[in-house]
C-alpha cells in the first residue's frame, strides 16, 4: 500500500495525459482516500493487535505501576521490589534468576535482591507496600509465568516525570483490574482521533491521508511495539495537534501544547528549537531585536507549560528529586545500546561481524547481549569523527532549510536532526507522519513519506535480526530526511505537474 500510494502520486501527470482533464484528479482523490482509510486499521494489524489481545501487557505493567508508585520506585527499583513482591507472595523464582539492574542497565541475581529487601521497602508505608503488592499479583495473573519472568530483563520505566502527572492520577484511581486497565489502553486511541482531527482541518484530507498511509504501513511505528500501552502516544498528540494550531494561526495553545510534548518526551524539544532558529533569523534578516506577534504568543504557551507542569511534576514524583532520579536514569538508557534503535549513531554502531547474529549466540548465561553491546560501543568509538563529521553537516543543512520558513514549517522541519543527535527507538519515528504535512510547501515530501513506509518493510522481509532491520530503516530515515533538508527542496519547481496538484488541492 505504501508502494502503490509513492507510485500513484509519481503517476498523478500520466493520468492526467490519457484522460481528459480532471478524471486523473478525481481518480487520484478516491484512490488515496481509498488507501488512506483502512491504513488506520493496518495499524492495528487488520483488528488482530497482539495477536491475540489488545492490550500491551510489558508495557503497561511498566507505565502503570512505574507511574503509580514513582515516589517509592524511582526510576531504578521497578523490577527489585517486583522481585520482592513476588517472593513474599510464595513465588517461586530460583536466586539464580537475573533481572535488569536499571541503576546502571547491567543484571544483578533475585537472591542478591532479596537478601536486601531494605532496599525496597525502606521507602514504602506498610499500607502502599500492600497495595503495591496486590497490583503486581494482578499484573503476574495475566500472563504466563515465563513472560511475568522476561518483562523484568527490559529497560525499565522511563517516562519523565511530567508524564507521571497525569499518568499517575489516572493509575491510582483503584487497584489494577481488568476494566480499569483497559479504559486506559484506550486513552491512545482517543488522543490518536483527535490529532488526525486536527491534522485534517489543518491541512486537508489529502496531505492527511499521505500522512495515515506512512501511519498505518511503516515497520518502525508498528502496533506491536506500543499499541495497547497506557499513554505512549500522547506526546505525538500534543506534538501533531500544536502544529496544526500553529498553521491554522493560534499560537498560544499550539506553544502550550509544543511544550506539553517536549516535557513528555524531551525529543519533540527540536520543533521548539527548529522554530527558534526561524525565528532568530527573521528578526536578523529584519534589522529588529523584537519577536513578532506570532512568535511572543508561542513563547507565552511554552511559559505557562512550564510554569503548569514542572512543579506538578515534583508534586507527582515525591520532590525535586526525581528530576535527578530522572536524569541519572536517562544517562543510563543513553549509553544503552537497543537492537530496535534508529538513527545516525545506530547506523555507525552497526558491523556484521558483531551484529547480535555472530555475538549474543556466544554471549554470557547471565546477560546474552552484553559483548554485543560492548562491541557496538566500540564500533561507535572507532567511527565518532565520521559521526561528527556527518551530524555537522546535517545541522548546516537544516540550519538553512529553516531560513524563512513559517513557524510550522519549522516546527516539523526542527524534527529531521531527531536521528543524529538523539538514540530514539524505532517506533518513535512514527512522528515521521507530520513530514507528510510538508508537501504544502515541500512537495517532494508527499512522495518520500509513503516511499520511506514501503523502505521500512524492506528490513523485516531480508532478516528475523532487529539490529540488522533496523540499521537498513536507519540509512532510510536519514536518506528521506536528508532530501528533504537539501537546498531546493522546498521549491515546487520542476515537480511532476500532478503531484503540485495533488498538494495544491490539499
Amino acid at each position: 500500500m505504501a508502494g502503490v500510494t509513492t507510485a500513484l502520486l509519481l503517476s498523478s501527470p500520466w493520468l492526467e495525459r490519457v484522460r481528459r482533464p480532471g478524471t486523473g484528479a478525481r481518480l487520484r482523490d478516491g484512490l488515496l482516500l481509498a488507501l488512506g482509510i483502512p491504513s488506520v486499521a493496518l495499524w492495528g494489524n487488520l483488528f488482530q493487535f497482539h495477536m491475540p489481545g489488545y492490550v500491551h501487557w510489558s508495557e503497561v505493567y511498566h507505565y502503570y505501576l512505574g507511574a503509580k508508585y514513582l515516589p517509592e520506585l524511582g526510576y531504578t527499583r521497578l523490577y527489585r521490589c517486583t522481585a520482592l513482591a513476588d517472593a513474599e507472595d510464595g513465588v517461586a523464582v530460583p536466586p539464580s534468576h537475573w533481572i535488569r539492574d536499571l541503576r546502571d542497565g547491567g543484571v544483578e541475581r533475585v537472591g542478591d535482591v532479596l537478601r536486601q529487601p531494605g532496599l525496597c521497602k525502606a521507602r514504602f508505608s506498610e499500607i502502599r507496600w500492600a497495595t503495591f503488592k496486590r497490583d503486581v499479583a494482578w499484573f503476574r495473573a495475566q500472563v504466563a509465568p515465563a513472560y511475568w519472568l522476561r518483562m523484568q530483563r527490559d529497560h525499565g520505566f522511563n517516562a519523565t516525570p511530567v508524564w507521571a502527572v497525569l499518568g499517575r492520577a489516572l493509575a491510582s484511581t483503584g487497584p489494577a483490574s481488568g476494566p480499569q486497565v483497559l479504559l486506559l489502553t484506550l486513552l491512545d486511541p482517543l488522543l490518536l482521533a483527535v490529532l488526525w482531527a486536527f491534522l485534517v482541518w489543518a491541512f486537508g484530507w489529502r496531505l492527511a491521508s499521505v500522512a495515515a498511509i506512512y501511519w498505518g504501513t511503516s515497520d518502525l511505528g508498528a502496533f506491536a511495539w506500543v499499541g495497547g500501552a497506557y499513554l505512549r502516544h500522547d506526546w505525538l498528540a500534543c506534538l501533531g495537534v500544536g502544529l496544526a494550531l500553529l498553521r491554522g494561526r493560534r499560537p498560544l495553545p499550539a506553544g502550550f501544547l509544543l511544550a506539553c510534548a517536549s516535557l513528555l518526551r524531551l525529543f519533540p524539544a527540536l520543533a521548539l528549537v527548529g522554530i527558534t532558529v526561524t525565528v532568530l533569523h527573521r528578526a536578523w534578516s529584519e534589522r529588529r531585536l523584537g519577536l513578532g506577534l506570532e512568535a511572543r504568543r508561542l513563547a507565552l504557551g511554552v511559559a505557562l507549560a512550564g510554569l503548569v507542569l514542572l512543579p506538578a511534576s515534583c508534586l507527582a514524583g515525591g520532590g525535586v528529586e526525581v528530576w535527578r532520579d530522572f536524569a541519572g536514569r536517562a544517562t543510563v538508557l543513553a549509553d544503552t545500546p537497543a537492537t530496535n534503535h534508529v538513527g545516525l549513531r545506530a547506523l555507525l554502531s552497526y558491523r556484521h561481524a558483531t551484529s547480535t547474529a555472530q555475538v549474543a549466540p556466544l554471549g554470557l548465561a547471565d546477560d546474552p547481549f552484553e559483548p554485543w553491546r560492548q562491541a557496538r560501543r566500540q564500533t561507535f568509538e572507532e567511527r565518532r569523527p565520521l559521526y561528527l563529521a556527518l551530524a555537522a553537516g546535517f545541522v548546516v543543512l537544516l540550519v538553512r532549510a529553516l531560513r524563512g520558513r513559517t513557524l510550522w514549517e519549522a516546527g516539523i522541519l526542527g524534527l529531521a536532526p531527531a536521528p543524529v543527535v538523539t538514540d530514539l527507538f524505532g517506533y518513535y519515528y512514527a512522528m515521521l507522519l507530520l513530514f507528510a504535512l510538508l508537501a504544502e510547501r515541500h512537495p517532494i515530501t508527499a512522495v518520500l513519506v509513503p516511499g520511506l513506509a514501503a523502505a521500512s518493510q524492506v528490513g523485516p522481509l531480508l532478516t528475523a535480526w532487529y539490529e540488522r532491520a533496523h540499521a537498513l530503516a536507519s540509512a532510510a530515515v536519514l536518506l528521506m530526511l536528508l532530501l528533504v533538508l537539501l537546498p531546493g527542496a522546498a521549491r515546487p519547481a520542476g515537480l511532476p505537474p500532478g503531484l503540485e496538484r495533488v498538494v495544491g488541492q490539499a
